[in-house]
């Protein structure tokens, strides 16, 4: 009987890390829905146009808010830099602080997006 409760002791720890490790794993910070900062200057307002005043990062697409389809996409990190890479092989850089997304295109700058309320 003791032996059976070591074991079942032994077991549940183990399991018990396993779960903690997993949790402790990458996120992806740039999930979510997200939205144009209301600080972007006009500029970066027309740069939006890429994406449109939302965009939705999911685990396999892209959602822009401009009308244009949903995109299949995968993602990279080096460090704290994200990167979206499309389907075609092109990518374009996210960096995350709080609740802050700036995605940097090619030819459009950097664009800063907040998370979308609700």
């Amino acid at each position: 009987m003791r032996s059976l409760l070591r074991t079942t002791a032994r077991l549940t720890t183990i399991a018990s890390v396993g779960f903690l490790l997993a949790a402790c794993g990458d996120s992806n910070p740039v999930l979510g829905k997200w939205e144009i900062s209301k600080a972007a200057t006009e500029d970066q307002q027309v740069a939006a146009a890429a994406f449109g005043a939302t965009v939705e990062f999911t685990a396999g697409s892209m959602i822009p808010g401009n009308g244009m389809p949903a995109a299949p996409v995968t993602y990279k990190h080096d460090g704290d830099t994200w990167f979206i890479v499309l389907a075609d092989g092109r990518s374009f850089a996210a960096h995350r602080t709080k609740d802050d997304l700036t995605l940097e295109v090619p030819m459009f700058g950097a664009t800063p997006y907040v998370k979308a309320k609700g």
